[in-house]
């Protein structure tokens, strides 16, 4: 399903407006938006090592704005620089993808809070269909359908946000793009289910009920993860291990 776009398509009525407002891109805009794109797809893989020169010949662009670009990359979490060996796709482990959803958890209770007394049929509409046509590709075999649905889903709820300095903590919704790269973390059916709750709550337009339908949903994932890390310790721990240090480039 296409995602609704800020102009109204009249022949299209699961294309509500988004009111969002629009800004002139930089080229180092441009720069940050591909290659952070190319992170979230896969093209470029977690660990992999990059030069400014391989990049700036990747987009043909010139270096200044490519370093800019870089910079920004790097303080949202894209990217890390290492000594010696330069720019490398930042990789996460389960430690990691428990902070990024703790973060998430508290976004994204207040982002339903904020969205639930002026969201429109419309809109709840597009992310029933969305989810739910998702799960039915899910149920025969398609993963990746309900994947890109999930995504989708919380993305376009930040957008329904009219507060910038909310929307301007999107780049942790990306950030938690690329730690699916594990697959989905829970089942389809675990979580279908809860996204209609929330969605249901939205749809009422209550506040309160939609925010703990969202922080509930993200909580149950969290305890998950922690079980997951609680066993990857343990396994460690009995061949004797110690935990990676995400400076060493044994990647």
């Amino acid at each position: 399903m296409a995602r609704p776009t800020d102009k109204a398509n009249k022949n299209d009525s699961k294309r509500p407006p988004l009111n969002r407002s629009s800004r002139t891109h930089s080229l180092e805009d441009w720069a940050y938006e591909q290659i952070r794109d190319m992170i979230i797809d896969g093209r470029l893989r977690p660990g992999q090592s990059l030069t400014q020169e391989e990049l700036a010949t990747m987009l043909n662009i010139s270096r200044t704005p490519l370093r800019r670009a870089l910079a920004q990359l790097e303080s949202h979490y894209f990217l890390e620089f290492r000594p010696h060996t330069g720019i490398h796709i930042r990789q996460y482990t389960l430690k990691d993808m428990i902070g990024i959803f703790e973060v998430r958890n508290a976004l994204e209770g207040l982002v339903c809070r904020l969205v639930a007394p002026t969201i429109k049929a419309s809109h709840i509409a597009y992310l029933e269909a969305l989810i739910t046509e998702a799960y039915k590709e899910a149920e025969n075999g398609n993963i990746d359908a309900y994947l890109n649905a999930d995504r989708e889903f919380h993305g376009y709820l930040v957008d329904l946000v009219e507060y910038d300095v909310v929307k301007k903590q999107l780049p942790i919704y990306q950030i938690l793009s690329m730690s699916y790269g594990r697959g989905l973390i829970r089942p389809p059916k675990e979580t279908y289910p809860e996204h209609l709750a929330i969605l249901k709550a939205l749809a009422a337009h209550d506040a309160k009920r939609a925010e703990k339908e969202a922080v509930r949903h993200t909580r149950i994932t969290i305890n998950h993860l922690r079980e997951l890390l609680a066993k990857e310790e343990q396994e460690r721990e009995q061949k004797g291990q110690r935990e990676p240090d995400p400076e060493e480039d044994t990647l």
